[in-house]
Parts: C-alpha cells; structure tokens; sequence
C-alpha cells in the first residue's frame, strides 16, 4: 500500500551524551522538532549554562602605539616575572597584557568610527563648499585640519 510513513516509524528519535556532557551541562534539554517540508526532523539540544562562553580573539590595533602611554603600559606588563619556558612566558605575558590594552581601548578610542564617519561627513560638507568658494581661506585651512 503506498501513502505516507508513520513518523512514529521513521524517526531516528534520539540525541546521544555521555556522562562527560550530563556533568558540563546537566540543565541540557532536548527538543524534537517538526519535519515541516522534510523528511527529517531536527532535534533541537539547549543548554543553559552561564560560565561557557566562545573563544574571542584579541585584535591589535596600530593606533594604540600612538598613544602617549602605551609603551609605558607594555613594558610594565613585559618586565612581569613570569616562571617557564620562554615561549610560555611570551605567551603568558601577551595574555597579561590584554586587559590593559582593552582598557585603553576603551578609555581613548572608544566610538572611532562613529567618529571616523562624523569626520568624513565633515570634510564632504567643507569640501562642498570650497567647490563653490574656492579661495576662502577659512575653509582651507579647516579641510586641513580634517585631512
């Protein structure tokens, strides 16, 4: 007889741990979701735990050397006593250094680019009308500024 198989029949049904996920993430919960348009149904696994959290990788920014403090913050952390091999205290040392260079991040070039946009739409607006006075100095002189 032909017509459409029983779900109850075709599903696999089952999402599989193990003692090591049950101990990581023992609020986990498991959703057996609708097929909709498929032959297939997606099991949905939700976890609730609020210590995970993915891997951020640090970005280094050229404009932080320009600061006046930046090589002073550096070579604090640099000169800390870190015990190891050298490449772990390389590594250890630019872990260290993270934070403080966060920090500065965010106390010195916190909204660049807002301010990188405000500026462009500034030197548009100048620029605009030096095409229409072209000798005014004033205008000049400020086109540099943003420049």
């Amino acid at each position: 007889m032909y017509g459409f198989p029983s779900l109850s029949n075709d599903l696999l049904g089952r999402s599989l741990i193990n003692a090591a996920w049950c101990a990581s993430w023992p609020d986990s919960e498991t959703t057996f979701m609708l097929p909709d348009l498929s032959n297939f149904s997606p099991i949905l696994v939700e976890w609730n735990q609020v210590s995970w959290s993915p891997k951020i990788d640090f970005k280094y920014f050229n404009m932080w050397a320009e600061h006046s403090g930046f090589l002073e913050l550096v070579k604090s952390v640099w000169q800390s006593d870190i015990q190891g091999y050298m490449v772990f205290q390389v590594c250890k040392k630019l872990d260290l250094l993270k934070q403080p260079l966060k920090s500065l991040n965010k106390a010195h070039f916190s909204g660049i680019v807002a301010k990188e946009q405000d500026l462009k739409s500034r030197l548009n607006f100048i620029q605009g009308l030096l095409v229409q006075n072209p000798s005014d100095i004033s205008l000049q002189n400020e086109e540099k500024e943003i420049f």
